[in-house]
């Protein structure tokens, strides 16, 4: 195997890791979208990194920032 098959197998798994954090990030979205105002607010305090980023982006979705 060369060194270009090696770069390619490697871009290629960093792109499918890349689409299934995207796909994990949509349906997050999905579920805390069906939430109430109250609710999004103590999910916010509850959670922490990209979760807690997505619960934020919901919230200025729905005040219109």
């Amino acid at each position: 195997m060369g060194f270009w098959d090696t770069v390619g197998k490697i871009a290629k798994g960093t792109a499918n890791a890349v689409i299934e954090e995207g796909n994990k990030i949509q349906e997050y979205k999905q579920e805390v979208t069906q939430l109430s105002n109250s609710e999004l607010k103590e999910r916010y305090k509850k959670t922490s990194g990209w979760k807690k980023a997505v619960v934020q982006n919901v919230i200025k979705e729905r005040r219109g920032y």
